[in-house]
């Protein structure tokens, strides 16, 4: 075994394939595989993302922790721990707190805290911020404090002496003792106390500090990626998406310089001015959690209304993250918002470019004729193309579709676990599935299933748990599946028979207005231009010069042979514009 790993040393971590075959190998021959063995291939396995291999046998030698020795079990227990931190990923603080992980993780961390390292300044430090992360994941920020502070005590009173001695410093390590049992690489020990400040810091919700923080972090040497990636959170949470979208690329290409670096067997690592004399194996690039970035990307683009780039983002990030129900939700978000987009360049079209929205004009006097394009949608299909062909509302459905699959299989095992329904305040999963519910209806809609978008609005109605909002918008899209259908009659009890906008209901003005509207246009289907009139001027009297409210007015004192009126309307409008 010693062989070999002196051959994967010397390649630099690069033949990991082969280190395991090679270990495999040793295993067959042995018969029985020793600990030093099975670690060795689970921290083998770690570094090929082979993360169920390697939590099986670090589980397997947790089992047998006690027959190991004391720094071969401390091993296994930190890169187990940091196994369980993968595997928790997307889990909310409740639920993480409520996961087989957690317990797992409690348990070793009491194994830990009964070791006799304990007395180990190194080890203390190495416990008090694993325990940091363990809090900042249950978002105990008064825990998070104390614990930080606990490891910065214990840094400036027994490793920063070892900092000062030449030789540790040329070298970029600690030089072992008695009292350390496996000395942290620098640049961790030196910016990991300062980065998960930036972590607490971030779960208080204060970003300013947040931001000071991660600066002091990569002065010391934290990773590019993880930099850059904080950074774009923290503008994410202060509402700047550009910058943040500019961040999180960064990290992406961050992310990619390194790993090309690190293919390249015997190439030297590039130094900057936040990694000058760092070793190339302290610098441990954080690819496992790039598709994580993607996502933050996709986010952060999407607020910025360029959904073709989002769903690229999220389309790749779903690789790994195809469990997550948010990132199908995200992904028919994009195709929602595209398809918004492409609606309304094509309504606008027309008036940016006179002309164009017919082919020819024939014949004279009571023989000319217009000739219309074949398809309004010429030149659709040559500006989407790549991955962005699969952005449309049919590829919306199906997101949808498997985001409500993985909510509701969700929620029944939590009610299978807790054998009774939760109560009390109202989760994530169960904003998201009406979320979810609410776009599906949209989306049918969208695509002329008008069938399927009744029933599932008047599904949705059945719900107790909607608020008043959702409750309106669901009403509003059984009533345009009712007109679609040539319904009209029914599209008005619907919109009237419930009361929607009542005084007590916690809706804004806008919504109350385009209900009026909705209503009057179910009148005009019935050729009751009367009360149609009538919900038009309620509208404006929640919100003054709303579009869809003048435009009936216009439409209704034009079909009543009044041009005069018509043109009355839309000049007091324009009035009131420019006064």
């Amino acid at each position: 075994m010693n062989e070999a790993l002196a051959e994967y040393g010397t390649s630099r971590h690069q033949k990991s394939y082969r280190f395991l075959s090679k270990l495999s190998e040793i295993t067959k021959k042995s018969g029985k595989p020793t600990q030093i063995l099975m670690y060795n291939q689970a921290l083998t396995n770690f570094h090929l993302k082979r993360f169920a291999a390697a939590m099986t046998i670090l589980e397997n030698l947790f089992e047998e922790i006690e027959s190991a020795s004391e720094e071969l079990a401390l091993r296994i227990c930190f890169l187990l721990l940091e196994m369980y931190f993968y595997s928790s990923r997307g889990l909310s603080s409740k639920t993480f707190l409520e996961s087989k992980e957690y317990k797992k993780m409690m348990k070793v961390i009491a194994f830990l805290e009964k070791s006799s390292s304990k007395d180990s300044k190194e080890f203390k430090f190495r416990l008090h911020l694993m325990m940091t992360k363990i809090q900042l994941r249950i978002e105990s920020t008064k825990q998070v404090k104390k614990e930080v502070k606990a490891a910065l005590d214990l840094y400036e009173e027994e490793i920063k002496a070892h900092l000062n001695d030449p030789p540790a410093v040329k070298s970029g390590c600690i030089r072992p003792s008695d009292s350390m049992w496996w000395c942290l690489p620098g640049t961790t020990r030196d910016c990991m106390p300062t980065f998960l400040k930036a972590n607490m810091e971030y779960a208080r919700s204060n970003m300013r500090k947040t931001i000071r923080h991660l600066t002091n972090a990569k002065r010391k040497g934290v990773d590019e990626s993880l930099y850059f990636n904080g950074m774009g959170c923290a503008h994410f949470q202060l509402k700047a998406y550009d910058t943040a979208a500019s961040y999180f690329a960064r990290s992406l290409d961050a992310t990619a310089s390194e790993s090309k670096e690190r293919k390249s067997s015997g190439a030297t690592v590039k130094k900057s001015s936040s990694s000058n004399n760092i070793p190339s194996h302290e610098r441990r690039c954080a690819e496992i959690t790039s598709l994580d970035v993607m996502y933050n990307s996709g986010l952060s683009l999407l607020k910025c209304n360029r959904p073709k780039l989002a769903f690229r983002c999220f389309r790749r990030a779903s690789s790994s993250m195809h469990r997550d129900p948010l990132v199908w939700i995200r992904m028919a978000e994009c195709c929602i918002a595209g398809w918004k987009k492409r609606r309304l360049s094509s309504n606008e079209r027309p008036s940016q470019a006179k002309g164009t929205n017919f082919r020819r004009v024939v014949g004279v006097q009571s023989a000319r004729r217009v000739l219309l394009p074949l398809s309004t949608r010429e030149g659709d299909d040559e500006e989407r193309d790549g991955e962005e062909k699969d952005m449309t509302m049919a590829y919306a459905r199906t997101c949808l579709r498997n985001a409500l699959i993985l909510l509701q299989d969700g929620d029944k095992e939590k009610k299978r676990k807790n054998n009774k329904s939760s109560g009390g305040a109202e989760g994530k999963d169960t904003i998201l599935i009406r979320t979810a519910l609410l776009s599906s209806i949209f989306v049918s809609l969208c695509v002329s299933d008008h069938v399927e978008a009744l029933r599932e609005a008047r599904e949705f109605l059945k719900r107790r748990d909607i608020t008043d909002k959702q409750r309106c918008f669901a009403s509003f899209y059984a009533a345009e599946a009712l007109c679609c259908m040539d319904r009209a009659s029914e599209a008005t009890k619907q919109l009237t028979g419930t009361p929607l906008i009542a005084s007590k209901f916690d809706i804004d003005d806008k919504i109350r207005a385009g209900y009026h509207v909705n209503v009057a246009k179910t009148y005009i289907l019935q050729s009751d231009l009367k009360k149609a009139e009538k919900c038009a001027n309620q509208a404006l009297n929640y919100v003054s010069r709303f579009p869809e409210a003048v435009r009936i007015l216009t439409y209704i004192k034009m079909r009543s042979n009044s041009s005069e009126r018509a043109l009355g309307v839309l000049r007091a409008t324009t009035t009131e514009k420019t006064g």
